[in-house]
């Protein structure tokens, strides 16, 4: 499954143990005044992507308030390397709340990522795409 909100793409698989998001601070200012469609890479780093794996049960938590359990994370990874081109395909100037809504897709490299918990492991993702609606909080 693949959604999205604000500037984070979400995709889970349809059990809801694994999940991966994608986070693009800026991403909708950058793109407000571009012509479309609006293409950027970014180099994994803390304030312009973000990527984070989380493992374990119910990991429905991401652009919803509407939950039926809460989320039991039993591991999280974030991303140490890697780089990801991001497309703007279509803007919607009409959204309520000052900032248009926009239809993307996040194209990820391999990916290498630490155990957020701070010990020595490593995992690769391997390369990823993920289309999604932003600039709806929770998703619109």
């Amino acid at each position: 499954m693949q959604h999205g909100c604000d500037e984070t793409f979400v995709a889970r698989d349809p059990a809801a143990t694994t999940v991966v998001t994608v986070e693009v601070p800026g991403l909708l200012a950058r793109s407000r005044e571009a012509t479309l469609p609006y293409r950027e890479t970014l180099e994994v780093s803390a304030g312009r992507l973000d990527v984070r794996l989380e493992q374990g049960l119910d990991l429905e938590h991401w652009c919803t308030d509407v939950m039926s359990r809460p989320p039991r994370i039993a591991s999280a990874w974030t991303a140490v390397s890697g780089t990801a081109t991001v497309l703007v395909h279509r803007r919607d100037d009409t959204a309520a709340g000052g900032s248009p809504a926009v239809a993307a897709t996040v194209r990820l490299s391999r990916t290498v990522l630490a155990d957020a918990a701070g010990e020595e492991r490593r995992i690769e993702l391997p390369p990823l795409t993920v289309s999604a609606q932003l600039g709806r909080p929770g998703g619109g």
